[in-house]
């Protein structure tokens, strides 16, 4: 199962010195006017029909007349079934315009899509799943760009740290995929095969030799192949669905109803184990069935769109560490206290205190590929030591175990110099 792979493990000193506070207001509040570059070739790969090649393209926004060297980027696929849709959808312009109001560069994708014939196909199973692969294939190479951009010209003036990747619907399906179905997870194994014979899961859409991974997702109306795929150590995220969505269920069911297509598990399926684990996440349930919930043309549903992305992707940020709400085991950080860990970076001594006086019962610490390395028993009380001196350089992940409630878990990161 894929673990938290950040692409920052070889850039621990720009991570270190981006731990300063945001810049008030900047990721929260709309203060820039936007600037759109338009069809920017990101890739090319084999067309979808084997024959011939099609060229990536996506729109950029960003924050007009913004003298920050490095912004996060958050890269977005469209919907459409996977056999429709553009860049240009009104959603895609209508988010990408509100996160660079607020300081982000934002990527609006367009990638490989099947013919609407493959929906109903005797093999529409295989050409589904493979045109997943392709599309996570194509969204992977956006990511990349961005880094190769960042070692390079830095035209765009990227933080390779901080890439976010969402979408909708198909996009979303794109988005979760790309971070979380690795050929190390538990996969049918005709699914590996049909992905080997398109390049396998990284794919070779261009911009070889840099990381893919992403710092969270951004899902409205996704889902994921197989919820057994998602772990605690994973990159956080955030689902909007309506509850009785019939286009990508929100529990476990088939895309359209269609029997014919891959199986596909939704949000709420998603937090069900997201909760198991304490992998850090946000799921937002609307009643009815708009597919996605914000196709029921609401002002105030699409509000609540923009500012639970908006909070979520604050959440993540380097700037903010501490600042998580996210929900875990079904209790958010807000219910049981912020966790309080300095210095950080540290090289010898952890100090971690519960600012709400909760008891700290274990600690755990695990490396970047998920093994625990450090296990000690807590102070059951509010603060607690741990020495580290004997791990190596590097950046760690660690959980936290409170007030003796198996539910009470809290998931950070730390540094070790």
């Amino acid at each position: 199962m894929k673990k938290l792979l950040l692409s920052f493990l070889a850039l621990s000193c720009i991570y270190v010195s981006a731990y300063a506070q945001c810049p008030t207001g900047r990721y929260l509040l709309k203060t820039f006017a936007v600037d759109t570059i338009k069809d920017i070739q990101f890739g090319s790969n084999t067309a979808t029909s084997g024959t011939g090649t099609t060229n990536l393209i996506m729109d950029v926004y960003a924050p007009a007349g913004d003298t920050m060297s490095q912004r996060p980027v958050v890269i977005f696929a469209h919907g459409g079934t996977f056999v429709a849709g553009d860049r240009r959808t009104n959603d895609m312009i209508r988010i990408c315009h509100a996160l660079a109001a607020r300081g982000y560069v934002c990527a609006s994708i367009e990638y490989r899509l099947e013919t609407a014939l493959a929906l109903v196909s005797p093999n529409a199973n295989q050409l589904m799943v493979t045109e997943v692969v392709r599309a996570a294939q194509d969204g992977k190479a956006a990511v990349r760009f961005f880094r190769k951009d960042a070692a390079t010209t830095n035209t765009y003036k990227i933080d390779p740290t901080q890439i976010f990747f969402g979408g909708t619907s198909a996009g979303g399906i794109l988005a979760i995929h790309l971070a979380y179905m690795q050929p190390t997870d538990p996969l049918p194994s005709t699914w590996v095969t049909w992905a080997n014979s398109i390049g396998g899961f990284e794919g070779t859409s261009g911009n070889p030799g840099y990381s893919s991974s992403v710092k969270a997702v951004v899902s409205y109306a996704g889902a994921i192949g197989d919820t057994a795929w998602l772990n605690d150590l994973d990159a956080p995220w955030m689902d909007m669905h309506s509850a009785n969505d019939a286009t990508v269920p929100d529990n476990i069911g088939y895309p359209l109803g269609l029997t014919n297509l891959p199986q596909l598990m939704g949000g709420r399926a998603m937090n069900a184990k997201s909760n198991a684990t304490g992998l850090h996440h946000q799921y937002w349930q609307f009643t009815g069935a708009s597919h996605p919930p914000f196709a029921d043309g609401s002002t105030a549903t699409w509000d609540s769109t923009e500012n639970v992305t908006v909070r979520f992707l604050y959440n993540n940020l380097t700037c903010n560490p501490a600042n998580y709400s996210f929900i875990i085991n079904n209790h958010s950080i807000d219910e049981f206290g912020k966790i309080s860990m300095y210095p950080i970076p540290s090289s010898n001594e952890l100090n971690i205190e519960s600012l709400n006086n909760y008891s700290i019962n274990a600690v755990s610490i695990f490396d970047a590929q998920g093994k625990e390395v450090m296990n000690i028993a807590g102070s059951n009380s509010p603060t607690s030591k741990m020495s580290i001196s004997q791990l190596e350089k590097g950046i760690y992940f660690v959980k936290i175990h409170l007030n003796n409630n198996p539910d009470l878990v809290y998931s950070t990161k730390i540094i070790k110099n």
